[in-house]
């Protein structure tokens, strides 16, 4: 280690770097992404503890699957778990849970999986959740903790749920998060919504909607955990408070006694009416939750509200009233435009209304290095590309049409069946099915034989002619009534559009259309609209958050984004970001490495893990053709052989991830100190950064002989960690 410190001092020539002071203090943001987060950051944290840099975390922001890494990395801390312990426990629990297997059991069982009666899979999720990691590893430090009301005589400690209020004991000595996040979205009023804890004052919500410090106590932390990665579109909503679970309840669904949910659901008809008079809702005593990444997927928000608090230093009293619901502009709506840009800014607290100026001018007191983790998809188009054609019916544009463009077949009765036509062969279809039936029963009735008893001719009529014609006539009676729902809307649509405007017979002109031409339009409508939602939008609300964060000059200098593609790209192994002075014999990327970035640059958001084998479906599919996801899935795959040959598990989704999270994690701090903490003549202007840049670099050139080599060092340390645990536990019973 000494010649590679001498090498790259001799090689130091860059510029100067901005920052001013050492790293003592770290906000961290996790963003959403399923297990694709869920493992990276799990890496970016074996990195930072690696190289002494994660107990100086004390903002902790995180959103949909960074919520479950970040909530069990704050449970860890809060009950004083070593980092060993967390990690370990996260690879017990996360490659052994059949997520779809619980999840279809869960929404067929006899009891509803949600308090309020509902069948929904988000419900489902946060009891799996609870059980499997929340109560398994968090349970007995629960019950062993104070005025905990779960914790009660005969209870198995294990089985104890943690509850938002262990944020408010006292903390472990150890524990270094001042502030935790938790982020999810509201669809009441449409604006972020969030469960955190602050030494200052922080409103657990946001200000058009937030929850009294006495009901946010009773949250089960795994509510938290759904509320915060319901995502649209493939999971429901959660509604509060009918759909969390309250120490209190007794039951669920109608029958259910839920004295909690039922005081809360008073303050919030009370406290919401005033938002929903334009419609004259005076009722309104809920409202729903969904996956913080509709806001903000990199929770980049959240991480400079919580700066601006650590630096006003605001500690107001808490209200005297429960004002669970309650908005604190009185009105309806959240902040102006200007004033919620004078809020990210740093120039105003939405919850002092306090103006101090820049946070340029006040000094940095409490954070000296952001990062956020960012697991975005990546994609080489959002949507499929077109021709230059969009002929279908040509055969030389249909060859390159893509999915979900086909060439419809050509000739035959479908291709050329209209909209019209298709409803007129519905309509004698169903006429010709009832006239069958009724003949068919008339004539056996009549020409049954009389030695037939009245019983079995009339279970035979049932079984010949009763069951058939019952369906024929619903069939009918459903087309009867779509008939009169598109009458009713004709009519709507007559009472908006001007009248000099409108067709008044728009059936005339829709009858004509073919049937294969209203089935590609409606493909079309669906495949964009889901691009433009789960793609455009979303790439769109992340760069407004980026464009948030460094629009500040104050922060310019103290970021550090670390997206897990950022060492996808690159060229003979070398990243893109890397410094042009970095030092010549610092290794570039090896193929190993580069096949397990791409790898998990490109995992799908998925809610399980996979192992990595020809047998498996997406990795099956992945072999096919002749591209950069081929290349990288063969070499993981000959890895898996080499690893088995050497009596090791083959490598599945979970390492994948993880081992990109500490490569990426590594690379990202060496190029920060690189750059921002050397003075113009190269040299160091901090000990403990020449001392951390030297640690990182000495995990990348084990990164470059065997990527997987921390990550089984992690495993060993955790294994040991388990061990000393059982062994003292076992000592402390036999004494």
């Amino acid at each position: 280690m000494d010649e590679m410190t001498a090498a790259y001092g001799e090689a130091m020539q860059a510029p100067g770097g901005q920052a001013n002071r050492e790293i003592e203090n770290i906000a961290l943001s996790l963003s959403g992404g399923g297990v694709r987060a869920v493992g990276f950051h799990l890496g970016l944290l074996a990195t930072l503890h690696r190289l002494d840099l994660l107990n100086r975390v004390s903002i902790l922001s995180t959103v949909s699957g960074g919520s479950l890494t970040g909530i069990g990395y704050a449970l860890s801390q809060r009950f004083g778990h070593r980092f060993d312990r967390f990690f370990g426990e996260f690879y017990e629990f996360l490659p052994n849970i059949n997520t779809i297997e619980v999840l279809l059991d869960g929404l067929s069982s006899a009891d509803p999986p949600s308090p309020s009666g509902r069948r929904d899979m988000i419900a489902v999720l946060a009891n799996l959740y609870d059980d499997a990691y929340f109560k398994k590893y968090f349970g007995e430090d629960v019950a062993s903790s104070q005025s905990r009301p779960e914790a009660k005589d005969g209870d198995d400690p294990a089985a104890v749920s943690p509850r938002f209020d262990v944020f408010w004991d006292e903390d472990h000595p150890d524990n270094h998060l001042k502030e935790v996040v938790f982020n999810a979205t509201e669809f009441q009023t449409g604006t972020a919504f969030r469960f955190q804890k602050s030494e200052f004052r922080a409103l657990i919500g946001n200000a058009n909607i937030f929850l009294c410090e006495e009901h946010a106590r009773q949250l089960r932390m795994a509510d938290i955990m759904a509320a915060s990665c319901c995502i649209p579109v493939g999971m429901e909503p959660m509604f509060f408070p009918d759909d969390f679970h309250w120490p209190d309840d007794v039951g669920s669904g109608l029958d259910a006694h839920r004295p909690t949910c039922d005081t809360i659901k008073d303050h919030l008809r009370e406290n919401l009416h005033q938002k929903f008079r334009i419609h004259g809702d005076a009722h309104v005593d809920f409202f729903a939750l969904m996956d913080g990444g509709v806001y903000d997927n990199q929770g980049i928000v959240s991480l400079l509200l919580a700066m601006n608090r650590l630096i006003t230093k605001v500690q107001d009293d808490a209200p005297p009233e429960c004002v669970c619901g309650k908005s604190l502009f009185g009105g309806y709506g959240e902040p102006d435009s200007d004033e919620w840009a004078r809020i990210i800014a740093g120039q105003v607290t939405p919850e002092s209304e306090r103006d101090f100026g820049s946070l340029e001018n006040v000094g940095w007191e409490d954070v000296d290095l952001l990062i956020v983790s960012d697991t975005p998809v990546r994609k080489d188009s959002v949507y499929p590309k077109l021709p230059a054609s969009m002929n279908p019916h040509n055969p030389e544009d249909a060859l390159n049409l893509e999915p979900p463009f086909s060439s419809p077949p050509k000739g035959g009765l479908l291709t050329g069946l209209t909209v019209g036509g298709t409803v007129r062969v519905l309509q004698i279809a169903t006429f010709l099915m009832l006239a069958s039936a009724a003949v068919t029963g008339w004539h056996w009735w009549y020409d049954a034989s009389p030695g037939i008893p009245t019983w079995t001719k009339a279970l035979h009529g049932l079984l010949r002619v009763g069951i058939p014609l019952a369906l024929t006539a619903g069939l009918e009676i459903g087309l009867i009534v779509l008939h009169k729902r598109l009458i009713e809307m004709s009519a709507k649509l007559y009472g908006v559009l001007p009248s000099d405007r409108w067709v008044k017979d728009p059936w005339k002109y829709l009858r004509r259309l073919k049937l294969t031409d209203v089935m590609t339009m409606i493909s079309l409508r669906v495949s964009s609209t889901s691009a433009l939602t789960a793609s455009i939008y979303m790439n769109r609300i992340r760069s407004l958050s980026y464009s948030a964060l460094f629009s500040r000059r104050d922060l310019e200098s103290h970021v550090i984004t670390n997206e897990i593609f950022s060492l996808e790209r690159c060229e003979s192994g070398k990243p893109s970001d890397w410094p042009e002075d970095f030092p010549a014999h610092i290794p570039l990327l090896s193929e190993d490495a580069s096949a397990i970035i791409t790898l998990a640059a490109h995992m799908q958001t998925k809610l399980w893990i996979n192992r990595i084998d020809k047998g498996v479906a997406n990795y099956a599919d992945l072999l096919e053709g002749d591209n950069l996801l081929t290349d990288a899935t063969k070499r993981v795959l000959a890895m898996n052989e080499k690893r088995e040959g050497n009596s090791l598990a083959p490598l599945n989704d979970l390492d994948v991830l993880v081992i990109s999270g500490q490569l990426t994690g590594c690379f990202n701090i060496m190029v920060h100190l690189w750059q921002q903490h050397r003075g113009s003549d190269g040299s160091w202007k901090f000990a403990d950064s020449q001392r951390v840049f030297e640690k990182a670099l000495d995990s990348w050139m084990l990164f470059h002989d065997d990527p997987t080599t921390l990550l089984e060092e992690q495993k060993r340390d955790s294994e040991v960690e388990r061990h000393s645990r059982t062994e003292g536990a076992q000592t402390v019973v036999i004494d």
